[in-house]
């Protein structure tokens, strides 16, 4: 019976440890300014490394980026950009508050979304419903043929980064 609680006892401790730690404090929202609180460098540096491209990407700038929907509600996601090779990478930031937090527990909120091309490849926020997710483009679609595609396309990859 002991041997029972202590376990129990041992995996609450270990869920509400959990759960303080997947909120990381990324940014605050002060009136209409968004400040950033985490450091840009070193998430710049992180994100870069653990990215699977071909070569090394270093990103230029990181944004928070604000979308109202028509229902008022506000929503939103940082973003990192390497201009000489036309990348930006984005990812949901859930908001309590005035905070703006990094998520690990929701998928939604793990995505990265990584948007390759120039001119109308930008990373945008979607609703289906009561989620939120990013797109290359603000009409998602399927592409089914390969053998169309121009240097002037938007690629789009989703994956999640595991530290």
């Amino acid at each position: 019976m002991f041997v029972k609680r202590s376990i129990v006892s041992l995996l609450l401790i270990i869920i509400s440890c959990k759960n303080e730690t997947d909120y990381t404090s990324f940014a605050l929202i002060e009136g209409d300014k968004i400040i950033l609180q985490a450091d840009s460098l070193e998430f710049k540096t992180k994100l870069s490394k653990n990215l699977n491209f071909e070569e090394k990407v270093d990103f230029d700038k990181i944004e928070i980026i604000e979308k109202k929907f028509k229902t008022n509600e506000f929503v939103y996601y940082v973003l990192l950009q390497n201009f000489e090779k036309n990348i930006k990478v984005a990812r949901l930031l859930e908001k309590k508050d005035n905070k703006l937090f990094i998520n690990d527990s929701i998928l939604m909120f793990q995505l990265h979304c990584i948007c390759i091309g120039k001119n109308n490849c930008f990373p945008s926020i979607i609703k289906n419903e009561n989620e939120y997710f990013l797109s290359c483009t603000k009409n998602p679609y399927c592409k089914v043929d390969d053998s169309k595609s121009t240097e002037e396309e938007c690629i789009q990859y989703n994956t999640v980064v595991l530290d």
